[in-house]
């Protein structure tokens, strides 16, 4: 049996939002070990606890399978909607496709007299 090494990263994310007088950001970490993925969202202005955009913490997992993932996500209000909400869950399935690189030609020298 022939091992392959397992691929595994971390990946910071962050989506800051301007509309008329109102702002959002969302930070977000997403953890990938091959073939599994996990991540938390924030979405509101941290430190800011008068700030109405303050809205919901997320948590998310998924399956990776060569060109195909699958996830899973719930979104839980951290606003004054609080439980009443119920927070919301998403499912996403996506396809990758390839895409051929073009070959990179070295760029041809300027001639000198």
């Amino acid at each position: 049996i022939i091992l392959r090494p397992v691929e595994e990263s971390i990946t910071t994310a962050f989506n800051l939002k301007f509309q008329d007088f109102s702002k959002q950001l969302d930070l977000g970490l997403y953890w990938f070990r091959e073939p599994f993925l996990f991540g938390t969202w924030y979405r509101g202005i941290p430190l800011a606890k008068q700030y109405p955009g303050s809205d919901a913490v997320a948590f998310l997992f998924g399956y990776k399978m060569d060109d195909f993932s699958v996830a899973y996500s719930y979104d839980f209000t951290v606003s004054r909607l609080g439980f009443g909400s119920g927070g919301s869950h998403e499912i996403a399935l996506i396809y990758t496709f390839k895409v051929k690189t073009r070959k990179r030609y070295r760029a041809i020298p300027c001639p000198t007299f």
